[in-house]
């Protein structure tokens, strides 16, 4: 385990330890003066939106069957105060929960330290901790949520990230031939406008614009992606199989590949419900299940929408 030797940190640890946590916010502030509501601009494109997902190589890294070794989760697991740990993930951090810890609680505490000062302005369930109160002690490691900003991605730059996945997912082992059986059926621009009209459909217009970490209390595992793919059954399979961990799900360019591996372990051969123009209803199904119209009786109808605008996105005529 690693142990965070910043001087401003080790102020904060003692002040807790002490009880004086008053002490210890001070002590950031002198020693990282507007540290706390500063955010980086590293990284951000002309639209002024995040590219470290492109632009981190971490993302592209194979790790066996998604899971870090021993030696490595251990190398990642960071106590920042006595009995206080985050484990960093790649493109995801996690908290270890306490037993009596509270959503707010956790906030509270994590938005003490500057990577993490973003969440006292994200108290929103939507973009904040995207987990039922009573749900909290079901889980060991939450997910932190992403600042607003570094989750955002605007359709150009997703289509471009998309083309590459389907461009690299042709030649995989596992998944090659059904990528390819599905371009060859409605071609890389509508492959395109698939996935942006499902991204949109699952985490807003603007993607990001929700977390994309969500807890399914039925199913006691959370959703990842801007796809909001569970990690159960054929969506675990499908991660493990493309060898990334649940942080790298959260690069579009990964996201993408997930999503057409997520189909193909779900449904066996995703075109039977392509293009998606005429089965809106039929991808409802197989995607959310049988019980969809209980949950958003209007999900192909929005899914249309969708895919109309992203139809012209993608500049197909």
């Amino acid at each position: 385990m690693i142990e965070r030797p910043n001087k401003y940190l080790r102020g904060l640890t003692t002040a807790f330890a002490l009880g004086t946590v008053g002490a210890g916010i001070e002590t950031l502030r002198q020693e990282s003066p507007g540290a706390v509501i500063s955010i980086p601009e590293e990284n951000v494109s002309e639209q002024g939106e995040v590219r470290r997902f492109r632009d981190n190589p971490e993302f592209a890294r194979e790790v066996l069957s998604g899971e870090f070794s021993p030696e490595e989760r251990a190398s990642r697991t960071e106590e920042v105060m006595p009995g206080i740990e985050i484990f960093h993930d790649i493109g995801r951090n996690f908290y270890r929960v306490q037993i009596d810890d509270t959503k707010e609680s956790i906030g509270n505490l994590l938005s003490l330290f500057p990577e993490y000062a973003y969440l006292d302005k994200q108290k929103k369930r939507t973009v904040g901790f995207n987990i039922d109160e009573k749900f909290l002690h079901d889980v060991e490691w939450l997910p932190i949520p992403l600042c607003n900003q570094d989750r955002m991605i605007s359709d150009e730059d997703f289509l471009i990230e998309a083309k590459q996945a389907i461009d690299e997912l042709i030649v995989d082992e596992k998944y090659g031939e059904m990528a390819q059986k599905m371009i060859d059926k409605i071609g890389e621009e509508r492959f395109g406008a698939t996935v942006l009209a499902i991204a949109k459909m699952e985490s807003g217009e603007h993607i990001g614009s929700s977390e994309f970490s969500l807890y399914d209390a039925t199913n006691k595992t959370f959703s990842v992606s801007p796809f909001h793919i569970l990690l159960k059954g054929a969506g675990e399979r499908a991660r493990r199989n493309l060898n990334k961990t649940v942080g790298q799900m959260n690069s579009p360019k990964n996201a993408v590949k997930f999503v057409v591996a997520f189909m193909v372990e779900k449904m066996g051969d995703p075109t039977a419900i392509l293009p998606l123009d005429q089965h809106y209803e039929q991808f409802a199904t197989q995607y959310n299940g049988a019980n969809w119209r209980k949950m958003n009786p209007n999900y192909a109808t929005d899914l249309e929408g969708y895919y109309t605008k992203a139809l012209k996105e993608a500049g197909v005529k």
